[in-house]
């Protein structure tokens, strides 16, 4: 699929930590880029994935929430079948129901 050219049409503008930008600019130009044509390409792909095209810290905070349920479900379930369970009245005490 070829990207057609588009008219760079829109100024945008953010703020941002100074010490972490000038790193960013660093790296960036290290490689041949500069930040304007690093955040084009991160909205190409934006656009062109309808998502974002790299892994978020909400993302990995996520994934640890949801491998920290899958134990405690797994956990639950092997203490079931041990018979170590406790009486529905119990668990209406101690859940305050």
């Amino acid at each position: 699929m070829e990207t057609v050219p588009r008219e760079k049409n829109q100024t945008v503008s953010f703020k941002t930590d100074y010490i972490m930008y000038k790193k960013v600019k660093e790296i960036f130009s290290e490689r041949g880029y500069n930040v304007t044509e690093i955040l084009n390409e991160l909205f190409e792909q934006t656009v062109k994935k309808n998502n974002i095209p790299f892994r978020t810290e909400k993302d990995f905070e996520r994934d640890t929430l949801i491998e920290n349920l899958q134990d405690q479900i797994n956990q639950s379930v092997e203490n079931y079948k041990a018979g170590k369970t406790i009486s529905e009245r119990d668990a209406r005490d101690r859940f305050g129901i």
